[in-house]
C-alpha cells in the first residue's frame, strides 16, 4: 500500500524501482558511460591532475557530459536530501575498486586511509550532510580503511560551477587547509574521494593538506568525471 501512494523512483530517470534495486533502476546504474579507470595505468581522470599530485590511482564510476543523466543524478544527491543514496552509491563506488585492483592482479591495498573533500560549516548545517564525506564512508567499509577526517574548509569559497578554469584553480587553491586528522598520515598513501570531477581544481586544493602532512601518493575515487 505504502507503495502505491509513495513509490520509490530511480534518481536518474524517475521511473519506480523493483524489487532488489535500490536508489537507482539497474539501467542508470550500470548503464551510464563507465570508463575503466585502474589504479596505476593512464586514463582521464589522471591526466587532470599530471604534474600536479603523485598519484597511484585514479577511478571514476561514470565519465558524463552536461546534460547527462548522471549530472541529474549527481544534483539529486547533493540538493535532495539523498543521505541514504550517497552511502549505497559510495559502497558501489567502492565495490568498483576492489574489482579493478583485483583485476590487476594488485596483491596488496594501495592506501593506507580514505579522505574526502570537506564543504564549508555553513554550507553543510545549511544542507544537512556533505555528499562527497558519505560516498567516502562507504568507499571506507568496502575497502576495509580507516576514514580520517584529515582537512577542513577554510572559508566559504565562491561555487565552482560558474566559474572559469582558472578562476577555479584560484578558488580551491586557497579553500583548504589540514586539521588534526592529519596526525600519523606521514608516509602513507590516502585514497580522496569526492562526487563529481571538472577541472579537478577542487580536488587539488583538498590534496594539498595532506601533501603538507607528509602523504605519499594520493588516490582519486569519484562517481563522475566530467569530460
Amino acid at each position: 500500500m505504502l507503495g502505491l501512494f509513495f513509490p520509490k523512483l530511480c534518481l536518474g530517470c524517475g521511473r519506480g524501482l523493483v524489487a532488489g534495486e535500490q536508489h537507482l533502476c539497474l539501467h542508470c546504474l550500470e548503464g551510464q558511460a563507465r570508463p575503466v579507470y585502474r589504479s596505476r595505468t593512464e586514463n582521464e581522470l589522471a591526466e587532470k591532475l599530471w604534474g600536479r599530485l603523485p598519484l597511484n590511482g585514479a577511478f571514476a564510476l561514470w565519465s558524463f557530459a552536461t546534460g547527462a543523466k548522471a549530472q541529474h543524478i549527481i544534483h539529486s544527491l547533493k540538493y535532495k536530501e539523498n543521505a541514504a543514496a550517497c552511502r549505497y552509491l559510495g559502497r558501489y563506488l567502492g565495490r568498483n575498486i576492489k574489482a579493478s585492483l583485483a583485476a590487476e592482479a594488485t596483491s596488496e591495498m594501495p592506501w593506507h586511509a580514505v579522505a574526502f573533500v570537506p564543504m564549508h560549516w555553513a554550507k553543510e548545517r545549511k544542507r544537512g550532510y556533505n555528499q562527497a564525506q558519505l560516498l567516502a564512508e562507504g568507499v571506507a567499509i568496502e575497502l576495509n580503511l580507516p576514514l580520517v577526517h584529515a582537512i577542513k574548509k577554510n572559508q566559504g569559497t565562491a561555487s565552482q560551477t560558474r566559474l572559469s578554469r582558472l578562476s577555479r584553480w584560484e578558488n580551491a587553491r586557497r579553500a583548504f587547509a589540514g586539521n588534526a586528522g592529519t596526525m600519523g598520515l606521514e608516509g602513507q598513501n590516502v585514497l580522496l574521494v569526492d562526487d563529481v570531477v571538472t577541472t579537478g581544481a577542487t580536488l587539488e586544493g583538498a590534496a594539498q593538506p595532506l601533501m603538507q602532512a607528509g602523504v605519499h601518493y594520493i588516490g582519486l575515487a569519484v562517481l563522475a568525471n566530467v569530460l
